[in-house]
C-alpha cells in the first residue's frame, strides 16, 4: 500500500482514536499529523504486516505522551503567562490587553506556549521544538492555529 492510500484511507480513524483520548479537536488533529509525519520519514523501510494497526497504536501512546507532558507544559503557561500581563500600555490600550488575554486564554495550551515563545521570547521555531518536544512542523503549525485563532477572536483582519 502507498502512503497516501494508507493516509486518504486512515487518517479520519486515528483523529477519533486521538481525540477520544485528548478531548480537543486541534490536539487530535496535531498528534495525528506528528504520527503521519514520522511515518512517512520511514514508510519505505517500514516492514509491518498490519500498519493500520501499528498506526493505531502509534497515535493512542503519542496521545498518552502528550497527556503527561501537558502538566509539564501547564508549568511553562505559568512561567511564560506574565508576559502577556507586562503588555506596554503606552502602545497598547487596557481595554486592548484585556481581550488580548481572554483571547490567549481561548487558545490551547500547546498553541499558547508556542506562540508565547516565538512572540514574546522570539525563540527560533527548532529552539520551541526542543522546548516543547514538538516536531518542527507541528511547533510552526501550532503557533500559525494560533495566531489564526487570536485574529478570528479579535476580529483583526491581516
Amino acid at each position: 500500500m502507498k502512503y497516501d492510500e494508507f493516509y486518504r484511507k486512515n487518517r479520519s480513524k486515528l483523529v477519533g482514536i486521538a481525540y477520544r483520548i485528548l478531548r480537543d479537536k486541534n490536539d487530535a488533529e496535531d498528534t495525528v499529523q506528528n504520527v503521519c509525519l514520522k511515518l512517512l520519514e520511514s514508510w519505505k523501510s517500514i516492514n509491518i504486516l498490519d500498519i493500520e494497526a501499528y498506526s493505531t497504536r502509534m497515535v493512542h501512546n503519542e496521545a498518552v505522551q502528550f497527556l503527561r507532558d501537558r502538566t509539564e507544559k501547564s508549568e511553562l503557561n505559568e512561567k511564560y503567562a506574565p508576559l502577556t500581563a507586562a503588555a506596554d500600555t503606552r502602545l497598547i490600550d487596557n481595554e486592548f490587553a484585556l481581550e488580548l488575554n481572554k483571547a490567549l486564554c481561548k487558545l490551547t495550551d500547546t498553541q499558547r506556549d508556542a506562540l508565547l515563545l516565538k512572540q514574546e521570547r522570539g525563540l527560533t521555531y527548532p529552539e520551541i521544538a526542543n522546548i516543547m518536544n514538538e516536531s518542527e512542523a507541528n511547533v510552526r503549525q501550532l503557533v500559525s492555529r494560533a495566531r489564526r485563532q487570536l485574529a478570528s477572536t479579535l476580529n483583526i483582519k491581516f
